[in-house]
C-alpha cells in the first residue's frame, strides 16, 4: 500500500525525525490528487503521532477564475468532512506577476511559500508539508539543466529543507492518481496542466514522455541522481566551510582551491554578505577567479550592491563602495569609551574593564573577529576616545614614531577595514590601533597595580 511505503521513505529521509519533534503539520492542498492524497496521508499517520494538528492550506491564486473558486470550495469541503482546519489564502498572482515583471509560474509559486511561512509563524513550532512527487523531480531537473545548472540544480528536489517536508516524493504522479482512484479518494484537475506556454507543462507534456520512451522508469532514474548530487552537494559544502574556519582567507590560499571547492567557497562568503537574494552566476564566480591574478589590488562587482576584494593580505566580500549612500559614506564620528559600558564604532563593539591586579591576559587575537589587550592604567592620560584614521597619524612603537598608514599596510590590514577600524587615543595621542597593537611604554609590567582590559569585537 502506498502509505505503508510513504512511511518508509518518511523514516529514511528524516522526516519522521522532524514530526516527532513538531505540534503541528501544515500541509499544502491545492484540491489536486496529490495533494489529497498528502493530507489523507497524514490523518493515515494519526496513530502515529496521536498530538500531531493537521492544518491544511490552500492558495486561491486567481488565475482560473471560476474553477479556482470551485478548487477552493471543494477543498473547504474535504476539511469540512474530515475535521481538519483549513487556512486559504486568496492572491491575485496575476496582479502581482504584472507588477514584479516576473512570470505566473514564478509569482505563484512565491505567493504560496510567503503563505506558508506566515503560517508556521502562526503555528509555532511546526512544519510545511507540499506534495512533491518523483515525475515533479524529473520536471525540476530537466529544466534545471536547461538554464545550465551545476550539481546543486541536478539535486533536484529534496524530500527535507529545513522544516518543508515532501513525504511522497518517492512515488509518480500515476502511482498517486491510481492509489487516489482505488481508495474513493476524490480530487479537482487544473485546466492549466494542459497549457503547454508554462515551461513546467512544456517539460510535462514533451521531453519527460520522450525520455520515458528510454526508460520508463526515468523519474526513479532521476530521484537517485538528484540524492546522489545532493550528497556530492553536501560534502562539498562541509568542506568549504571548514576551509573557512581554518584560516585567515589569502589570494594564495583561495587560488589554490579546486574549482569544486572554489566556487562554493565564494557562495558562502556572497550568502554571508548579502540579506537576500540569489546565488552567484557562474560568471560572477569565474571573474572571481580571474580577481586573484597578481599582486595588485582588484575587486569584482557583485549583484545586491556587493563586490569581490582582492587585496595583498586578503580577500573579501563587502558592499560595493559605489553603492553606498550618502550618510554609510560619512566619516564615522569619534565615540568615548567609558568602564564597562559597550561603545559601538563602525562595524566594531568596544567595552573596557578594570582589573585590581595585572593578569599575563590574552596574547592570541582572532583576526577580523575579537581582540583583546590590557593597557597600563597608570599609563593612559585622561580619558579614551575611538576616532577614525587621520593623513599623518603617528603611533610610537618600537622606539620609533612610526605613521599608522605604513603599519597598516605592512600588517596586511585589509584596505576595506582601514578606515573603519577604531583608533583608540587618549590626551598624548593614539594609544591603540587593532592589528596594530599598543604605544611603547603603555603595556603592562610587573609593577602594574591596576590594569585596562580594552576588548574589541566585530559586531554581529
Amino acid at each position: 500500500m502506498l502509505f505503508q511505503k510513504a512511511s518508509e521513505y518518511c523514516k529514511r529521509s528524516g522526516i519522521y525525525s522532524l514530526l516527532e519533534d513538531a505540534d503541528t503539520v501544515i500541509v499544502g492542498f491545492s484540491g489536486g490528487a496529490d495533494s489529497r492524497v498528502l493530507l489523507s496521508f497524514f490523518t493515515f499517520l494519526r496513530e502515529n503521532f496521536p498530538y500531531l494538528k493537521i492544518i491544511a492550506a490552500h492558495v486561491n491564486h486567481m488565475i482560473r477564475g471560476d474553477e479556482a473558486d470551485r478548487d477552493e470550495e471543494f477543498c473547504k469541503e474535504v476539511c469540512r468532512e474530515a475535521g481538519i482546519p483549513i487556512e486559504i489564502a486568496k492572491i491575485d498572482v496575476p496582479a502581482l506577476s504584472l507588477k514584479s515583471g516576473k512570470g505566473l509560474e514564478e509569482t505563484a509559486r512565491e505567493a504560496r511559500y510567503a503563505f506558508f511561512a506566515n503560517l508556521s509563524e502562526k503555528y509555532q513550532n511546526s512544519i510545511v508539508a507540499t506534495a512533491h512527487n518523483a515525475d515533479d523531480n524529473l520536471e525540476t531537473v530537466i529544466l534545471n539543466l536547461a538554464r545550465g545548472s551545476g550539481t546543486k540544480g541536478m539535486a533536484g528536489i529534496a524530500p527535507v529543507r529545513d522544516r518543508l517536508v515532501r513525504p511522497l516524493l518517492f512515488c509518480t504522479s500515476e502511482e498517486i492518481r491510481s492509489f487516489a482512484k482505488e481508495n474513493g479518494l476524490e480530487f479537482v484537475c487544473d485546466s492549466t496542466n494542459g497549457d503547454t506556454a508554462y515551461s513546467r507543462n512544456a517539460v510535462r507534456h514533451t521531453i519527460a514522455p520522450l525520455l520515458s520512451e528510454l526508460n520508463p522508469k526515468v523519474a526513479d532514474a532521476a530521484l537517485r541522481l538528484s540524492v546522489a548530487c545532493r550528497e556530492d552537494c553536501d560534502f562539498l559544502e562541509s568542506e568549504a566551510r571548514r576551509f573557512l574556519s581554518s584560516k585567515p582567507l589569502t589570494r594564495e590560499g583561495l587560488d589554490g582551491l579546486h574549482p569544486a571547492l572554489f566556487s562554493r567557497v565564494i557562495t558562502i562568503l556572497y550568502r554571508n554578505a548579502r540579506i537576500s537574494g540569489d546565488d552567484l552566476s557562474a560568471k560572477n564566480i569565474a571573474d572571481c577567479k580571474k580577481a586573484l591574478s597578481g599582486t595588485e589590488m582588484k575587486s569584482v562587482s557583485l549583484p545586491h550592491g556587493l563586490a569581490f576584494f582582492a587585496d595583498s593580505g586578503e580577500v573579501y566580500i563587502a558592499r560595493d563602495p559605489r553603492f553606498l549612500n550618502d550618510e554609510e559614506n560619512a566619516p564615522p564620528h569619534p565615540v568615548a569609551i567609558t568602564n564597562d559600558v559597550p561603545a559601538y564604532f563602525c562595524d566594531f563593539c568596544i567595552i573596557c574593564t578594570e582589573s585590581e591586579n595585572y593578569i599575563d591576559g590574552i596574547d592570541e587575537n582572532v583576526y577580523n573577529l575579537s581582540l583583546h589587550e590590557a593597557i597600563d592604567c597608570g599609563k593612559i592620560n585622561g580619558s579614551l576616545v575611538a576616532r577614525q584614521r587621520r593623513p599623518g597619524d603617528i603611533l610610537r612603537r618600537g622606539k620609533m614614531s612610526r605613521k599608522l598608514k605604513k603599519l597598516l599596510c605592512d600588517k596586511g590590514v585589509p584596505v576595506h577595514l582601514r578606515d573603519r577600524l577604531p583608533v583608540i587615543e587618549d590626551g598624548d595621542g593614539i594609544l591603540y590601533v587593532p592589528f596594530i597593537g599598543l604605544r611603547d611604554g603603555a603595556a603592562p609590567s610587573d609593577g602594574t597595580e591596576k590594569i585596562i582590559n580594552l576588548h574589541i569585537m566585530k559586531r554581529n
